[in-house]
């Protein structure tokens, strides 16, 4: 077996946890996992399981884990979940835009790719005021443009677990 990149895990749970895209829940079946498959697991995982679980303290938890990968490592595993995860693609559109405005807070997109996402929030924004000839971003739209910026990238194990563990 291979050792993980426990670091880029938990930062990715941690933002998709921030995102809404999956439950602080889901981190603890990540964590005893880990603790079950790794020879020498580090205290942090032991720490996430006695950490109560509910949202800030699962991502303090899961902090020290994370603290050294960059937001770039983190960007292109959460747009493969996004654009590949059925449970997001099923929320509404209006919800699906909610939550690429925090990515694009979060993560470092790129210009072209904050330019889209501030598009599509802005006619969301201008629709929801049923502001005259203005539509609202389709789900085809954001699936399509999901699927662009996904690029190549695979979905992290973690976060397909993560996802199954509290749908």
């Amino acid at each position: 077996m291979s050792l993980p990149d426990l670091g880029l895990e938990a930062a990715l749970l941690r933002t998709a946890m921030l995102l809404g895209l999956v439950h602080e829940r889901a981190a603890l079946p990540w964590a005893e996992h880990w603790l079950a498959e790794l020879p020498a697991p580090p205290h942090e995982l032991t720490d996430l399981l006695i950490a109560e679980p509910e949202f800030s303290a699962v991502r303090a938890a899961l902090l020290p884990l994370a603290a050294d990968v960059t937001p770039d490592r983190v960007l292109p595993g959460i747009l493969a979940f996004m654009a590949t995860d059925a449970a997001f693609a099923a929320r509404p559109v209006r919800e699906r835009v909610l939550a690429l405005k925090e990515l694009r807070r979060e993560l470092p997109v790129t210009r072209e790719q904050a330019e889209a996402l501030k598009g599509f929030e802005g006619r969301q924004l201008l629709a929801d005021v049923d502001q005259r000839g203005v539509v609202a971003p389709t789900d085809a739209e954001l699936s399509e443009w999901l699927a662009a910026a996904r690029g190549d990238a695979v979905v992290p194990a973690c976060l397909a677990d993560a996802a199954r563990c509290h749908a």
